[in-house]
């Protein structure tokens, strides 16, 4: 039964075993005697021994001898296995599923209840409703002493088939294991729980059964399910691994949804573990006075929500300890250019930044031969601890390699490329940290540049030359602006490393992939503005997110205008490929080089 390489496969049941109709598994690890109050629920509902098969199924327990409770309770009707080594809570699931011999399988936690007609009841549906594959109840949710908490919401007015049933179960989590009852059968069929250890496993079991078989459901509140005062003040919730497991198991079973219900559920699933994700952040830090603990929950609230958190900024104010999810990564890449490098650190050193906002600095050199590096290095070093930085070497490649190589690097979920000569405003950080929570599908945000240069501007550098050269206003007014001017420049361009990340599954490989010179890079900016549009992503514009950027003598000779007018015929040409995406939201960006 364990090999070195598990499978949740589920096998028929011999033909030659007598089956009962019933197998109630209770799978266990450190059980306290709630367990007894489990079996108690099952067993005094239940005299008939010979259609019910009971058995306690212990993975290898270190603390507590599980056999010895069990011959304690004392009834012989109670089967107890215990696994040979400790295989995690959702291989033994299966497992339990692979010792049932049942019709009809239901797991019972060691500290849950059934309450009286619950058997009666799920025999009543089965028959009724021959092709389900699972049926579930309302639930009653109980505190440690098994006081009455609250209840689930009714999923149906009455008793029958749930509609869609892969729909609402995948927005979100509306069954725990006591209420649920599933065919063998249909586990057969599906396999076992994901062959993984990760909390939300059943989510995504109860997911890929709807996706395969009608499921029915009870408005009557026939389980009880436990909650631990521990499951809110330590373990996953104070670490944040409760939301990391939920985004997990969800992005699992996303895949057994039709596609054009996807984006949908994923949003209103995220709406809801958000404000919930939230609300327990509020309790952590209020309530039980664990700013850790809080941050932490609170840096997965924004995965899912941040709009719920940028409306109440105040609270994340409070917070004197980081919050991951609002951190920051600045990416100044740069070759051969001292003096201009200086500048930017020393405006990236006056940044002022929330204690909240984790930052960092990471130079990339594309292969600098001059002092660069070296002036770098000793001005970052001269910060002590209250700067993190990094240098990074990309080697002299595209500008798209060296993107990657970036946000391979970037610690955090926001990044700003800052090029060499650029000076941030001092709350560019502050800001950029803020705009990201308040538009949660923004792929990138651009702001508004002011020039400066070492020389008088010719007379042809008008406002709408100024443009050419991105610089002044992007847009007549801070908005969105994926659908109007459809790009933002590239200084200071913030990226959300979520939607990067999107393109490159995607396979992304652009056109412009980007040499090493500004023409070329500019259009490979242009051009990741529009792939992002084309994955779904948006687009935006603020005014007050401003920086100054150099401009050179040599960039404002009229051969160089001459080069960006020339640039901008082959950019209409190549970036028409992307239109066709953008309507339809690409899967796939394979084409759109071969197009170009």
């Amino acid at each position: 039964m364990h090999s070195d390489k598990p499978t949740n496969i589920i096998l028929p049941v011999p033909a030659n075993i007598k089956r009962p109709r019933w197998s109630v598994m209770l799978p266990t690890y450190n059980p306290d005697r709630h367990l007894f109050e489990a079996l108690e629920s099952v067993i005094s509902q239940y005299p008939d021994s010979g259609n019910m098969q009971i058995e306690v199924v212990d993975d290898c327990s270190p603390d507590v001898d599980v056999e010895k409770l069990v011959k304690e309770f004392g009834n012989s009707r109670i089967k107890f296995y215990r696994n040979p080594v400790n295989i995690g809570h959702s291989f033994n699931f299966t497992e339990c599923i692979r010792r049932a011999k049942g019709e009809l399988i239901h797991l019972l936690h060691e500290d849950d209840l059934v309450k009286p007609g619950f058997y009666k009841k799920f025999e009543e549906i089965f028959d009724k409703y021959k092709t389900i594959g699972a049926a579930y109840c309302r639930q009653e949710y109980i505190d440690e002493d098994g006081g009455t908490m609250f209840f689930s919401d009714t999923d149906l007015p009455e008793t029958g088939i749930m509609e869609d049933a892969v729909i609402l179960l995948a927005e979100r989590q509306r069954i725990q294991y006591c209420s649920m009852v599933v065919k063998r059968s249909a586990y057969e069929k599906t396999g076992g729980f994901m062959m993984k250890n990760i909390g939300c496993e059943d989510w995504e079991m109860w997911v890929r059964i709807a996706a395969n078989f009608p499921v029915a459901y009870t408005t009557e509140a026939l389980a009880k399910y436990r909650i631990h005062r521990s499951s809110m003040t330590g373990g996953d919730m104070r670490t944040g691994r409760d939301m990391r497991d939920l985004r997990e198991s969800a992005e699992i079973f996303t895949e057994y949804l039709p596609k054009e219900n996807r984006k949908e559920v994923a949003l209103k699933r995220n709406l809801h573990y958000g404000s919930y994700s939230f609300e327990n952040a509020k309790k952590m830090l209020n309530e039980f006075k664990d700013e850790e603990g809080a941050a932490a929950q609170l840096s997965e609230t924004i995965k899912l929500n941040p709009e719920i958190v940028f409306n109440n900024l105040d609270f994340l104010k409070q917070f004197t300890i980081p919050v991951e999810s609002t951190g920051v990564s600045v990416i100044v890449v740069t070759k051969n250019n001292e003096s201009l490098t200086d500048g930017t650190l020393q405006s990236l050193l006056k940044q002022e930044v929330y204690d909240y906002i984790p930052w960092e600095i990471i130079i990339a050199d594309a292969g600098s031969t001059d002092n660069t590096i070296k002036i770098a290095t000793e001005k970052l070093q001269k910060t002590g601890d209250n700067v993190h930085y990094r240098i990074i070497e990309t080697g002299q490649k595209e500008y798209f390699d060296i993107y990657k190589t970036a946000f391979e690097n970037s610690k955090y979920d926001t990044v700003v490329f800052c090029n060499p000569g650029e000076l941030l405003n001092s709350n560019y950080i502050s800001r950029t940290s803020e705009i990201m929570l308040k538009y949660g599908n923004a792929g990138v945000i651009g702001g508004y540049s002011e020039f400066r240069t070492n020389i008088t501007p010719p007379e042809w550098f008008d406002n709408k030359i100024k443009k050419l050269y991105q610089t002044g206003e992007q847009y007549e007014y801070t908005s969105d602006i994926t659908w109007s001017k459809g790009y933002v420049w590239g200084s200071g361009m913030v990226l959300r490393k979520e939607a990067w990340e999107s393109l490159i599954k995607k396979n992304f490989d652009p056109y412009f992939a980007g040499s090493m010179n500004k023409i070329s890079k500019t259009s490979f900016e242009k051009e990741l503005c529009y792939a992002l549009r084309s994955a779904g992503w948006n687009l935006i514009y603020k005014i007050d997110l401003t920086l100054t950027k150099f401009i050179p003598e040599e960039e404002l000779r009229w051969d160089y205008l001459k080069k960006i007018i020339r640039q901008k015929g082959i950019e209409s040409v190549v970036l028409s490929s992307y239109k066709n995406l953008i309507r339809n939201e690409a899967e796939d960006f394979s084409a759109v080089k071969k197009a170009g």
